[in-house]
């Protein structure tokens, strides 16, 4: 399982859930929690377009020892669903923000 590393950027954090993208615009780390996953390239824009259940089958296929921590715990799929989609929405809003920014340099 990957590790999260020091060249991260915070998308989303509430009290339970804190997302970041790597040094790679495309790679990210979720934590919920004690639990961890990484979302490999375009992961996350894509699960931030997905329903829960394709959530939860996603999850079961790239860490079914995270999806089974968050089903054991207080987090519902769906609260990290909208997370994930926060988190996709502040990722589009820093590439709006850098296009504007090298348009008027």
């Amino acid at each position: 399982m990957e590790e999260p590393n020091n060249t991260r950027k915070l998308l989303y954090q509430d009290p339970q859930i804190k997302i970041y993208q790597r040094g790679s615009p495309n790679e990210h780390d979720i934590e919920a929690g004690k639990l961890y996953c990484y979302f490999g390239r375009g992961i996350l824009k894509e699960l931030a377009e997905s329903d829960t259940e394709r959530l939860r089958r996603s999850l079961e296929v790239m860490n079914p020892p995270f999806l089974f921590g968050l089903i054991t715990s207080t987090l519902s799929l769906d609260r990290l669903g909208w997370a994930i989609s926060k988190a996709r929405i502040s990722e589009l809003e820093q590439e709006i923000e850098n296009l504007c920014a090298s348009e008027q340099a």
